[in-house]
């Protein structure tokens, strides 16, 4: 059950109480992925977390939903020293499949693109929020260290 986090404020005769779950995690350091393979992001450092135990960042990189309702998700990465014309993509799963990805190209020889994904997810109760990412350079490349993060934020 939760026991913290509660804001509760009063909108004329109405009490209403706001929930703060969410959590904010990023990629200390370089991650190497595997051409043409969805890999999940190995998101290993906390900047903020309203539960002790909503974001997972030593074991399974995830974020598990507290209570049902709709979360806010929004995911960064990046490809170091991708080829002219390739292509990374950066997608949301929840429980193991893909919501929604979003793509960029490389503009020129060696560019390092990055790709935003946001979008509003419907979760039950322990429902789990990953990031993952591809790209089709032809080899493995390694992330940008510096442009890898997924906030989560529970909007009701």
């Amino acid at each position: 059950s939760y026991t913290g986090g509660n804001n509760i404020g009063i909108i004329g005769t109405a009490i209403h109480q706001v929930l703060e779950f969410g959590a904010s995690a990023y990629r200390a350091g370089f991650q190497t992925i595997t051409t043409s393979t969805w890999t999940k992001i190995q998101f290993d450092s906390l900047t903020g977390s309203y539960l002790d135990n909503d974001f997972d960042p030593l074991t399974n990189n995830d974020y598990t939903a507290p209570i049902v309702g709709y979360y806010h998700v929004d995911i960064l990465g990046g490809i170091v020293d991708l080829a002219d014309g390739s292509e990374v993509r950066v997608a949301i799963y929840l429980n193991g499949s893909i919501v929604s990805y979003n793509n960029a190209w490389s503009p020129s020889a060696s560019a390092d693109p990055r790709v935003l994904i946001s979008k509003d997810i419907k979760c039950a109760t322990n429902d789990k929020i990953e990031g993952y990412i591809w790209h089709n350079h032809g080899s493995n490349r390694d992330t940008i260290s510096d442009a890898m993060y997924m906030t989560v934020h529970y909007i009701g």
